[in-house]
């Protein structure tokens, strides 16, 4: 049984490499169909897989998430319970935001500055009015139509022409604020290669 076995194995293998390369030259219209045909349905099949394959791992994934619901439940109100440790440690007020323990560490850092325009569109189409070689005009940006949008970056990066943009568009459109976020980096578990980071945001806050 064992040599019918390892026979048949064999020429399993040679004619899989014989269609892997080509089978006899096609010689009619009706043969050629026919082949087509059969890349169509072998093309289905494969598509047909994927899709069940995709369903299955989306229905795992939803099956885990679940599973684990309460799991990140407590990690959501241990993270809250760090936080405020930290808050009563005095984190937000010392030169270090930054709390070294046993098993890692605990830390309050700010997100980047981002502008905030109130009337945004008034704002764009004021801008818009003005002569093409206006400095402000630097402020809008023209991806394809219909309208052009406001750099909000270059308003952060470029603090000191403000006072120029709210002669053009009144005072009060303008303001600018950052995100506290707190993490926490627990490192006592050997089998993490790295520092394993979990974070979330505590607030936003007003950039004068």
């Amino acid at each position: 049984m064992k040599i019918l076995e390892s026979i048949k194995e064999v020429v399993i293998k040679f004619l899989s490499k014989a269609l892997m390369k080509h089978e006899l030259p096609i010689r009619e219209k009706g043969e050629a169909a026919a082949v087509l045909c059969r890349i169509g349905e072998r093309q289905i099949a494969i598509i047909r897989s994927e899709a069940d394959l995709a369903a299955q791992i989306l229905a795992l994934q939803e099956k885990v998430g679940e599973e684990f619901r309460p799991v990140r439940d407590q990690i959501e109100i241990d993270m809250t319970r760090l936080r405020d440790f930290g808050k009563e440690s005095g984190l937000l007020e010392g030169d270090s935001q930054t709390l070294d323990l046993s098993t890692g560490r605990i830390s309050f850092y700010y997100g980047p500055q981002r502008a905030s325009v109130k009337d945004e569109t008034e704002v764009v189409a004021m801008l818009k009015a003005l002569p093409e070689d206006h400095p402000l005009r630097q402020l809008l940006e023209f991806p394809p139509p219909p309208e052009p949008k406001l750099n909000k970056g270059k308003l952060v990066a470029q603090r000191e022409i403000i006072p120029d943009l709210e002669a053009v568009i009144g005072p009060g459109k303008i303001s600018f604020k950052k995100t506290l976020f707190f993490a926490a980096f627990p490192t006592a578990q050997p089998e993490l290669k790295e520092s394993l980071k979990i974070s979330g945001k505590v607030k936003d806050v007003p950039v004068p």
